[in-house]
């Protein structure tokens, strides 16, 4: 989605809450850092929670997190994607902060 966005030039304005252990193990890491290099709308937070060389953020992503970087964050709409334990903690989260159902979009896999 985000490829298509960027390369048709839409205008979307997307913020990226992306957690991960370390920087070895996210993936597309590189490309998503040069999508927010290059395009203004795109902004890319990365948490890495167990990479002691990471001098970024290292939080896991809650209710305090998800304020502090997203302005407005009722008004926004939000797709959660991950392993299912976590895309329910993340929805409940939203939900708890007063986020509408309608816009809440989850995705959840496993096996990766």
């Amino acid at each position: 989605m985000l490829r298509y966005i960027n390369e048709e030039n839409l205008d979307y304005k997307i913020t990226l809450l992306y957690s991960n252990r370390d920087r070895e193990s996210t993936a597309f890491l590189e490309e998503l850092e040069n999508i927010a290099k290059n395009n203004p709308k795109f902004k890319l937070i990365l948490t890495m929670t167990d990479d002691l060389k990471w001098q970024g953020e290292k939080r896991r992503i809650n209710a305090q997190f998800i304020e502090e970087y997203i302005s407005e964050p009722k008004s926004c709409s939000y797709l959660i994607a991950g392993p299912p334990a976590m895309v329910k903690v993340m929805h409940n989260i939203l939900s708890e902060i007063g986020v509408e159902q309608k816009n809440i979009k989850a995705e959840d896999f496993s096996g990766y």
